[in-house]
Parts: C-alpha cells; sequence; structure tokens
C-alpha cells in the first residue's frame, strides 16, 4: 500500500452548475410528448425533395445539370418532361463518371444510390419508366444529387 505522503490527492468535486429543482421532475413533462427523434430528418427529406416538384426549382436544377452535362458530353434535358432516353443516358453517364460499371441502369442504380447514402427514398419500380411526367421530379433528385 502506498504511504499517504505518496498518494495523489483527489481533485475536488465540481460545483454545481444549476442550482434549480432536479431534472426528475421534469421527466414527466416532456415523457408525455412523442418521440421527435427521427422526425427531424425525414421531414427535412421530405421538404428537399419536395422542392423538386417545384416548376422553378426544377429549372434551376436543370440549367445546373445541363451545365455540367454540355463540358462533358451532347446529353441535355429538356424541359417540360426530358424523354425516357433522355433520362437513362444522364444516369448511365453519372454512373460510368463515378467509376460504377453498368449495364442496366435500373438494376444498377438502386445500388449505387445505397453506398452513396442517398438521403431519399427510392421506388424500384419508377426505374422502369424513367419517360413519364409524374416521375420526372424523382429522377430529376436523382441526377441532381450525383
Amino acid at each position: 500500500r502506498p504511504k499517504d505522503s505518496f498518494a495523489h490527492p483527489q481533485p475536488p468535486a465540481p460545483a454545481p452548475l444549476f442550482h434549480g429543482p432536479s431534472r426528475d421532475s421534469d421527466a414527466s413533462v416532456v415523457s408525455s410528448r412523442p418521440s421527435s427523434v427521427g422526425l427531424s430528418r425525414a421531414s427535412a427529406a421530405a421538404a428537399t425533395f419536395d422542392l423538386y416538384k417545384d416548376h422553378r426549382y426544377q429549372v434551376s436544377a436543370v440549367a445546373t445539370i445541363d451545365a455540367y452535362l454540355s463540358s462533358h458530353t451532347s446529353i441535355s434535358l429538356h424541359l417540360p418532361f426530358p424523354t425516357a432516353k433522355d433520362i437513362t443516358q444522364t444516369l448511365s453517364f453519372l454512373m460510368s463518371r463515378l467509376d460504377f460499371p453498368t449495364t442496366k441502369v435500373d438494376e444498377d442504380l438502386p445500388l449505387l444510390l445505397k453506398i452513396l447514402n442517398y438521403p431519399f427514398k427510392l421506388n424500384k419500380s419508377i426505374l422502369r419508366s424513367p419517360g413519364t411526367p409524374h416521375q420526372w421530379p424523382t429522377f430529376l433528385a436523382i441526377i441532381h444529387w450525383l
């Protein structure tokens, strides 16, 4: 056993910063509320995705995409709704730029988006019909994000 002269003295206990009622009294108020742990990220993602449904935002996103595409290839997206061929070619091109080997976009894209932690939910069935107008915001979000 060490002698008292060699023992290190214990540091003094820190003074409490909060001098009000204990935190236990607040628990009953907080516990009666529903949890919002997962809602803020999901609601933020939903709000962000809703931007792609706005025509002005679509015009801005397509302008950004076309500026990138025009510096690398002859593909471009035309509003109000690009053709299925243009969407598929754009996705194939972007996947190749990411060094992701692809044979079929509709089969390989979900895997790529999962690997890259794509923030929006992707329904794989929409990949079979990329040229439909009601699916355009989803494809625009994917292309713009990539």
